[in-house]
């Protein structure tokens, strides 16, 4: 006697809301089983109601706030777009410092072999003569 196993799918998070997104477009259940192979009747309800819930896909958030909070909020935008820009920039220059020190290096390297044959040769010549 043979047990077939059973198929147990598991669907990614950007799948769910992939689903969710096509019902709440006007989709209905039974086309999105069809046509992604979804199993369950209540499968994509529940992901509705999870995903579609107060804070999901169906709403739109809107911030109701003071004039001097919405001033807070634009001064600290304007502040992390500085910082972001500070980042950037010393990135660019501690990559920039990176080459210039392996740059170095290999000239030294380079300097240090030269030296190394100058000696050796110097040694050969002492020794022939």
């Amino acid at each position: 006697m043979s047990m077939r196993k059973r198929i147990i799918k598991r669907y990614s998070e950007a799948f769910k809301k992939e689903v969710v997104r096509e019902y709440l477009e006007g989709e209905s259940v039974n086309v999105l089983k069809k046509k992604y192979g979804i199993g369950g009747d209540h499968t994509i309800r529940n992901w509705v109601k999870r995903y579609a819930g107060r804070e999901g896909l169906a709403y739109e958030v809107i911030r109701i706030q003071k004039p001097e909070e919405y001033e807070e909020l634009k001064r600290k935008e304007e502040e992390i777009k500085k910082l972001k820009k500070i980042i950037s920039d010393m990135t660019i220059k501690n990559v920039l410092l990176e080459e210039e020190i392996n740059f170095y290096k290999e000239e030294r390297i380079k300097r240090d072999n030269k030296k190394k044959q100058f000696k050796l040769l110097k040694r050969q010549k002492r020794g022939r003569e």
